[in-house]
């Protein structure tokens, strides 16, 4: 029992007598009055500026040659699709004399057509086929408008070629009516004579079925 006392008062005085020292410091004891400072920069915010597009290259331009022969397209006036506008108001129709004045028969030139109008093609010649062709005699005041209309001729025609078949007295089925009103429809450039616009008379065909 004594022993056991003994040792229990050397452990305590081993204890309380230890070196806190011995050997150096303990790395591993963390020391709280040391502190870690962290220093945060501030950082300023920047702007990336835009750049304009740079220009446009310039275009370079291409010579085209012009050199090149145009072709020369001959109006044909037998072509009834012509299509003219009213000559009425025209500086030239308004000289010479009165637009009543009878026909010269010694125009320097005779007129020359402006506008021409299809004419329409009666229902009854058809349906009967009829092909025709109609010359008429017109007299063309000196302001290019028609003031008279005559039949001069009558003609069945084939219908492939277009040439002339039979003369004949009479067609029928309205073709001559429809001929003699589209005839009123044309306009012409009127006769001139000494270099004043007169009155004049000039034939044209009008054709049915072609």
């Amino acid at each position: 029992m004594v022993g056991l006392v003994v040792a229990l008062l050397l452990a305590n005085l081993v204890v309380r007598f230890w070196p806190n020292n011995w050997g150096g410091d303990d790395p591993r004891i963390y020391d709280m009055s040391a502190r870690e400072e962290i220093q945060i920069e501030e950082i300023q915010q920047t702007r990336q500026e835009k750049k304009r597009p740079p220009p446009p290259r310039p275009v370079v331009p291409v010579i085209i040659p012009n050199d090149e022969e145009l072709e020369i397209v001959e109006l044909d006036l037998d072509n009834n699709m012509l299509a003219v506008e009213d000559p009425g108001t025209d500086e030239e129709f308004k000289e010479g004399a009165d637009e009543t004045s009878q026909a010269s028969a010694r125009a320097d030139r005779g007129p020359q057509p402006r506008r021409i109008v299809e004419p329409t093609y009666p229902r009854a010649a058809n349906r009967r086929n009829i092909r025709a062709e109609i010359v008429l005699r017109v007299l063309v005041n000196n302001r290019g408008r028609v003031d008279d209309v005559e039949i001069a001729e009558r003609w069945l025609i084939e219908k492939d070629t277009a040439r002339r078949l039979e003369q004949v007295a009479e067609v029928g089925f309205g073709i001559e009516e429809s001929a003699m009103e589209t005839a009123r429809q044309w306009m012409f450039s009127p006769a001139r004579e000494n270099g004043q616009l007169v009155a004049s008379f000039t034939t044209i065909a009008i054709r049915f079925g072609v």
